[in-house]
């Protein structure tokens, strides 16, 4: 496994109700029926539903997610990092 695993860190419910804040971040959100995190990139944020939209990075995309209702790692390196990060992930895996 990759030494940068290190650079996802858990994510304060402060930052997370944070709205405009995580527009741009890499995180990545647990999904309970898979028991799993799933990367994805925050790409805008709704004010009036309090939603964001997110881009996973197999391509999908949703623009429903209440991003401080949910469990949440905030990804702490640089995007090309986290892009090296993701290319040795899916090859080990």
């Amino acid at each position: 496994m990759s030494s940068t695993t290190s650079a996802f860190r858990e994510c304060a419910d402060e930052e997370k109700s944070s709205g405009d804040d995580l527009v741009g971040r890499i995180v990545s959100i647990f999904w309970d029926g898979d028991d799993e995190y799933y990367p994805c990139e925050v790409t805008s944020y709704n004010d009036s539903s309090k939603e964001h939209t997110v881009v996973y990075f197999d391509g999908n995309e949703k623009s429903s997610e209440v991003l401080s209702e949910v469990k949440l790692k905030l990804w702490s390196g640089t995007k090309s990092e986290f892009n090296a990060y993701y290319k040795e992930e899916s090859v080990s895996n």
